[in-house]
């Protein structure tokens, strides 16, 4: 009888189906609220994540645009370009106050366009001879680019030849793409306020001196550039005043 009564006891002790139930109820009731807490946070240390990474890319880029605008000449110009796409003849553009590219004269004597907007199908030359071509895809926009052109005796350079094709002495990817990380840069340069100093020309006309220029560096996520990830400005600063050109400066070539 006593054992019986054991067994009784034992079997009573089990978890009944309502029990199991309404344990798993509890349960999925716990997670949910775990999973509502954890799953923001999961998104705001990715975005934290982000815009870490962008913070980097910008500050790189900074430094790289700081050093080379260290090596202008003060002996060339520099000049602002209002627009410099693929599809933009810099053979039509005069200078701009403000704009997406930077050219300037460095210490070796070569005009170099510095922009973040693609580059045009462009043959490189190495003294009359082609050596090699540079894709309209081959470096997009949204990537710092450099360009550089041999200048002739009258201060321009030949940025294409005759026929129209573009040409240069050397294009340059300043980063790997995946230096990006999935992000696009944009960039946008200015002239401060007023010149360090100027100059009257025989003609009558005033020519302007810089010591500096300012930098608007953009980051986005897509490659239109229309979500913006971050954002920093920068001074440019050149080792003596560098006179400003606003003239053309972008002519045709007979390589």
């Amino acid at each position: 009888m006593n054992a019986w009564k054991t067994l009784k006891t034992h079997a009573k002790s089990g978890t009944s189906l309502v029990e199991m139930v309404a344990a798993l109820l509890i349960f999925s009731i716990l997670m949910t609220m775990i999973v509502a807490v954890i799953h923001p946070a999961s998104k705001i240390f990715v975005q934290m994540q982000r815009l870490q990474y962008a913070q980097v890319i910008l500050d790189n880029t900074m430094q790289e645009l700081r050093g080379t605008a260290l090596e202008a000449s003060g002996n060339g110009y520099v000049k602002i370009y209002g627009a410099c796409s693929p599809d933009t003849d810099l053979t039509r553009e005069e200078g701009a106050e403000t704009g997406a590219a930077l050219e300037f004269v460095n210490s070796e004597g070569y005009a170099v366009l510095l922009s973040a907007d693609g580059c045009p199908e462009t043959d490189i030359f190495l003294g009359s001879a082609a050596v090699g071509t540079v894709s309209k895809d081959q470096i997009p926009a949204g990537r710092l680019l450099a360009r550089y052109y041999v200048r002739n005796a009258g201060g321009t350079y030949g940025y294409q030849d005759k026929d129209g094709k573009k040409t240069a002495r050397a294009v340059h990817a300043v980063f790997t793409d995946g230096y990006y990380m999935g992000a696009y840069l944009e960039l946008e340069f200015s002239y401060p306020g007023t010149p360090d100093s100027t100059r009257t020309e025989a003609d009558g006309s005033i020519t302007e001196f810089y010591r500096c220029l300012y930098a608007d560096l953009r980051l986005y996520s897509d490659p239109e550039r229309t979500r913006l990830e971050a954002r920093e400005s920068a001074v440019l600063d050149f080792r003596v005043p560098i006179k400003r050109q606003d003239g053309f400066t972008a002519q045709e070539t007979g390589i």
